[in-house]
């Protein structure tokens, strides 16, 4: 039997369970919109936070302890690396002053937010979770 042409053939038009089928190439524009949408939001919410940090002293719990003193054990291992590299004692002492300095520096960082409006604050968030809602989607949608 010969092929039949025109409105009804198969080999023109998508058939009806496939017609609403996205492809990859339809799914890319979402994606971009998406990343914009959540670099935007992010942005905004970076733009809205303040970093200080306090350097002098770190805080663990209730005491306070002088930036120097967590230097200390740094320090110690550099020169027990110099006098005897080979030492495991030299390695683990010095792998543990740079800990407590790294520790130091990430314990004293606070992050305040600036006061925004509820209109600020829906506008920030709502574009971060769109955004990351459209690109979840592209992403995930099977072609």
């Amino acid at each position: 039997m010969p092929q039949k042409s025109g409105w009804n053939s198969k080999s023109t038009y998508r058939s009806d369970k496939n017609r609403h089928k996205k492809t990859p190439s339809s799914l890319f524009p979402e994606l971009i919109v998406g990343i914009i949408l959540a670099a935007v939001g992010v942005f905004w919410i970076l733009q809205s936070a303040e970093v200080t940090f306090n350097w002098y002293f770190l805080r663990l719990g209730g005491f306070f302890l002088p930036t120097g003193v967590a230097a200390l054990p740094l320090v110690v291992g550099i020169g027990m690396l110099v006098y005897n590299p080979r030492a495991l004692a030299s390695k683990l002492v010095f792998t543990i002053g740079l800990a407590v300095l790294i520790l130091a520096l990430v314990l004293s960082v606070r992050i305040y937010f600036r006061t925004s409006s509820l209109f600020e604050f829906i506008m920030m968030f709502g574009m971060l979770a769109g955004g990351v809602g459209l690109i979840l989607r592209a992403l995930l949608k099977k072609a």
